[in-house]
């Protein structure tokens, strides 16, 4: 809508509401380079942008921009030819867009960040969406991400990421995952649980997050592993892992077989039973349980591939392995309980089938 009955003002006022929506929402390398075009076309548009950012009644500048759809299309041409007759000074400002953004576009973007819905825990104009992962019972599964790294995630795993310019950011919500990280000393990656952070530049580094163990284990590289919110910092090479105490101290140890399980092999080393009885659940469908709190405490060193396994054989290796008798639950699972006749088959007995 142009003419004698919309001044220019009007027409910045309409694109100025048109462009903080798409800031909020996110905009794409195109529409953020066309937005830096606009608002260096005048200076007064930085002012309305900030304005418009702040108009509790934005709602209602949406609705008239519906009815101005016309109007916005020539703005986007005036726009595109702005572009073209300024491509030396567009060259510069996509520098800033890489490295920082110009001051006033900065300022423009980090109010709709703040007007954003979830917290991102950074000041700055980057939007970048979170991508989320998960595995069910019985899946694993391996994701390339954006920056040439690679997760595998175990059965019963839920992780979200997120990439910027500074940094790679992986949580895990629960599970377990392992990475190979892509190298890039500028931008390190971190995998992130409510008890710890692990933080690697370049490296291959398991991360676990059950209900009785959380730590990480490394096959490459060194990671720095960090307990708690500021807890004690250690750095971790080849063969060595550390798990977290319920109070944040860690104990490390050296480790073989890491991340095992990413070829469907279940190894167990010095678990309890019933821990390891939970572990070995997440790759069926139904739970594997133990009746009795005496040999839920007995430990346990076990290595076994389940590829092809029904939960009852895989019950029938660890009860052979502990000496106890079991019982099929239907739907409630199998149950573990003391062996009848008192066996006792020697803990620790490391069993191969396949």
């Amino acid at each position: 809508m142009t003419g004698p009955n919309v001044t220019e003002d009007e027409q910045d006022n309409f694109a100025a509401a048109r462009w903080v929506m798409a800031i909020e929402e996110g905009l794409s390398p195109e529409h953020a380079e066309a937005f830096h075009v606009w608002l260096a076309a005048r200076p007064e548009r930085a002012e309305l942008i900030a304005r418009q950012a702040a108009l509790p009644g934005m709602a209602r500048h949406a609705q008239r921009q519906a009815q101005l759809e016309g109007a916005a299309q020539r703005l986007a041409q005036q726009d595109l030819a702005r572009r073209r007759a300024n491509e030396q000074a567009l060259r510069s400002r996509r520098r800033f867009l890489v490295g920082g953004a110009i001051a006033a576009g900065a300022a423009a973007l980090a109010v709709a960040a703040v007007m954003a819905p979830r917290d991102r825990g950074e000041h700055t104009a980057e939007v970048v969406p979170e991508e989320l992962y998960e595995t069910t019972s019985g899946e694993v599964r391996v994701f390339d991400l954006a920056d040439a790294s690679r997760i595998w995630l175990d059965a019963h795993t839920q992780v979200s990421v997120r990439m910027t310019r500074k940094q790679r950011d992986i949580t895990l919500a629960a599970g377990r995952l392992f990475v190979d990280v892509a190298r890039d000393p500028d931008r390190p990656l971190f995998v992130r649980n409510g008890q710890f952070e692990a933080r690697a530049v370049a490296a291959a580094f398991e991360a676990t997050a059950f209900a009785d163990r959380t730590g990480i284990a490394v096959t490459e590289g060194i990671v720095r592993l960090t307990g708690g919110r500021g807890g004690r910092a250690i750095d971790l090479g080849k063969g060595q892992c550390a798990w977290l105490s319920a109070s944040g101290e860690i104990a490390t140890s050296s480790a073989s077989a890491i991340a095992a399980w990413r070829q469907r092999r279940m190894v167990l080393s010095d678990r309890r039973l019933d821990a390891a009885l939970a572990e070995l659940s997440r790759y069926f469908n139904r739970p594997l349980t133990v009746a009795d709190a005496q040999l839920a405490a007995r430990r346990i060193t076990l290595s076994f591939s389940i590829a092809d396994l029904t939960e009852a054989e895989a019950a029938r290796i660890i009860a052979n392995a502990v000496g106890a008798d079991l019982s099929d639950q239907a739907n409630a699972g199998i149950l573990l309980s003391p062996a009848a006749g008192g066996a006792d088959a020697g803990v620790g007995a490391r069993v191969n089938p396949r």
